[in-house]
C-alpha cells in the first residue's frame, strides 16, 4: 500500500548505525524491521537496550539468514568492514542496500561490478552509496560548484578532522593507524589504507565522469605524526610518542598533471611532531576548484561536538536517500544516476506553501 511505511533493516549498530536507527524510529514513513549485530553479547537484545534508549520492540540478531529472511524493503549497511558476499546476499534477497562504506562508483566490467549487477538482477534491487566524503563533499558538492566555472584545471578536496571526541570504536581508531608506536608505524601501513584508497579513487572517478575528464593513473601517499604529550580521546589515552595524526593523500593524474586531489588530515591530539598548515579544530570540508573563475567552498557543523556531527551528517545522508533508492530502478547507482537528496522529513510544519500576496 502506498501509505505503508518503508521497512528498514539496520546492518550494524556502530558509530553510524546507531544514528540510522534513531532516525528510522523517528520518521513516520519508516519502520525498523530488523537489526543485524556481530557480537554474541548483543544477540537477542532489544535494540533500544543496546543503544541505551530503552526498549523499542525490535530484537537484534546475529543470525545472518534470519535477517535476510526478514520482510523488509531496504538495508542500511554500515559495518566497520564491508563483506561483498553479505552485500550480494542482501541484494539477491530482494532488498535495496544503502551504504556509506564504499561502492560510490563501480566501473562496468570489473569483478565487483559484475557481482553487484548479478545480485541486483536476481533480487530486482538497487545499490547506492551515500556519505559525507565520499558521497557529498568530494563529489556531489564538487559537481554542483563546477557549474560556476567556464574552465576547470584542478579540483582539490580537503577533509580536516579533529577526531578525539568522536564516538568511533577503538577498532576503527586502530584500523586507521592511530596509537601505533613509531617503529610499528614505519613498517605497518594502516589497516584501512587499502580500503580508503579504493573509496577515494571511487570519488575521483565520480568527479571525472561527471566533468568528462580522463584519468591516466592514480597516486596514493600517506604520512603519520606522533603526539608530543599524552592525549585523551573518546577511545582512550594516546601516549606521547605514539601516532596521533594521519594524512592520506590521493591524486588522479592526466597527461602528467594532477587534476583531482583528495587531502585528508585526521588528528587525535592537539600537539603533533609535524606542522600541517590547515585548521584542525572540529570538522572542516573544503573544496577548491582552480579555473576561470576559481571557487572555494567550506562547510563545517555548527554543533558543540563538530566531529561527532560529521557522523550524524553521514547517517543522515544514508537515511535521506531511502525514498529515492526504494523508488529507483534496479541496479547499481552512483550520485550521477540519482536525484538531489533532500531532508523532506526534517521540517515542521509540513504542508503546501502559503504564497499569499505573492501568488502569480
Amino acid at each position: 500500500m502506498a501509505n505503508e511505511p518503508i521497512r528498514v533493516i539496520q546492518w550494524g549498530t556502530g558509530a553510524i548505525g546507531k544514528y540510522n536507527i534513531n532516525e528510522t524510529l523517528r520518521r513516520p514513513d519508516l519502520e525498523l524491521a530488523g537489526v543485524k549485530v556481530f557480537s554474541e553479547a548483543k544477540d537477542g537484545k532489544d535494540v533500544g537496550d543496546i543503544l541505551g534508549t530503552g526498549p523499542v520492540g525490535v530484537t537484534a540478531r546475529i543470525d545472518k539468514q534470519a535477517i535476510l529472511d526478514t520482510d523488509a524493503d531496504v538495508v542500511l549497511y554500515t559495518p566497520l568492514f564491508v563483506d561483498l558476499d553479505d552485500m550480494c546476499d542482501i541484494l539477491a534477497s530482494g532488498k535495496d542496500l544503502i551504504t556509506p562504506s564504499g561502492f560510490f562508483y563501480l566501473v562496468e566490467g570489473t569483478e565487483r561490478r559484475k557481482r553487484i549487477d548479478a545480485a541486483c538482477a536476481k533480487g530486482q534491487s538497487t545499490l547506492f552509496a551515500s556519505g559525507i566524503h565520499p558521497g557529498f563533499s568530494g563529489d556531489r558538492q564538487v559537481l554542483v560548484l563546477s557549474a560556476l566555472c567556464n574552465k576547470i584545471t584542478k579540483v582539490t578536496i580537503y577533509e580536516l578532522v579533529s577526531m578525539a571526541t568522536m564516538s568511533e570504536s577503538p577498532d576503527m581508531v586502530h584500523a586507521l593507524g592511530f596509537d601505533m608506536d613509531k617503529e610499528t608505524a614505519d613498517n605497518t601501513p594502516p589497516y584501512l589504507l587499502e580500503t580508503m584508497s579504493k573509496i577515494f579513487i571511487e570519488t575521483m572517478q565520480t568527479v571525472a565522469k561527471g566533468l568528462g575528464w580522463r584519468i591516466d593513473e592514480y597516486r596514493t601517499r600517506h604520512e603519520y605524526a606522533l603526539t608530543l604529550e599524552d592525549s585523551p580521546t573518546s577511545a582512550g589515552v594516546i601516549k606521547a610518542g605514539r601516532v596521533g595524526g594521519q594524512h592520506f593523500n590521493y591524486e588522479a593524474i592526466a597527461d602528467g598533471k594532477t587534476i583531482i586531489e583528495c587531502k585528508t588530515y585526521w588528528r587525535m591530539a592537539d600537539k603533533l611532531d609535524k606542522k600541517w598548515d590547515y585548521p584542525m579544530t572540529g570538522l572542516n570540508y573544503v573544496v577548491e576548484i582552480e579555473g576561470s573563475p576559481g571557487v572555494r567552498s567550506e562547510i563545517h557543523p555548527l554543533g558543540e561536538v563538530p566531529a561527532e556531527d560529521g557522523l550524524v551528517w553521514t547517517a543522515n545522508l544514508v537515511t535521506n536517500a531511502i525514498n529515492e533508492v526504494v523508488e529507483a530502478s534496479p541496479g547499481f547507482k552512483s550520485i550521477l544516476d540519482m536525484p538531489t537528496l533532500k531532508a523532506k522529513h526534517a521540517v515542521e510544519p509540513r504542508g503546501d506553501i502559503a504564497w499569499s500576496k505573492y501568488d502569480s
